[in-house]
C-alpha cells in the first residue's frame, strides 16, 4: 500500500481515536501495528482463549482503536476510490511539508454526499464490530468532522 496513504490513515486514526477514546491514547500505537500486521485478527471477535497483544479477548472487545483504525481504513479506501491521484499528490505534498506548517488540507474538499457516504461506511463498520449506536454516532461524527475540517 501506498506510504502516504498509510501515514494519512493513521495521522486520521490517531485524530479519531484521541476524540472517541482518549484513554487508549498510550495503546495506540502498540494497536497500529498490530492492525496494520494482521487487522482481521485484531478486529475479529475471536475465541476466549486468545491473548493478543498479552490482554484477553474481553479487554480488546472494549477497546475502540481497533474499530477506528478498521473504519479509516474503509473510508481511506473509498476516498482513494474518489480522489485516486489526486489525493495521493495532496498527501504526498502534505507529508513533505509535514515540518512546516501545512496550508492545504489532506483530502481535497468533500461534498455533502460524500460526507453521507463515509458516515455510511462508519455506521456499518460499527454495526460488524457490534458497537453500539451511541458509540457509533459518536465515531461517525468525529470521521465526519476531521475529513470536513481537511483530515
Amino acid at each position: 500500500m501506498d506510504s502516504d496513504i498509510v501515514t494519512a490513515e493513521q495521522d486520521l486514526a490517531r485524530l479519531v481515536a484521541a476524540q472517541v477514546a482518549p484513554e487508549e491514547d498510550e495503546l495506540f500505537t502498540v494497536l497500529d501495528a498490530a492492525y496494520r500486521k494482521d487487522p482481521a485478527r485484531l478486529t475479529a471477535g475471536g475465541s476466549g482463549d486468545d491473548e493478543m497483544l498479552g490482554f484477553g479477548v474481553e479487554t480488546m472487545a472494549a477497546l475502540m482503536t481497533p474499530v477506528v483504525l478498521a473504519v479509516v481504513t474503509e473510508v481511506m479506501r473509498y476516498l482513494t476510490e474518489q480522489y485516486g491521484t489526486s489525493l495521493r499528490s495532496r498527501l504526498s505534498l502534505r507529508r513533505a511539508r509535514r515540518d512546516a506548517a501545512a496550508t492545504e488540507p489532506a483530502t481535497p474538499a468533500i461534498d455533502d454526499a460524500q460526507l453521507a457516504h463515509v458516515r455510511s461506511i462508519v455506521l456499518d463498520k460499527c454495526t460488524q464490530a457490534g458497537i453500539d449506536e451511541g458509540r457509533s454516532r459518536l465515531l461517525a461524527d468525529s470521521v465526519a468532522g476531521a475529513l470536513r475540517n481537511g483530515g
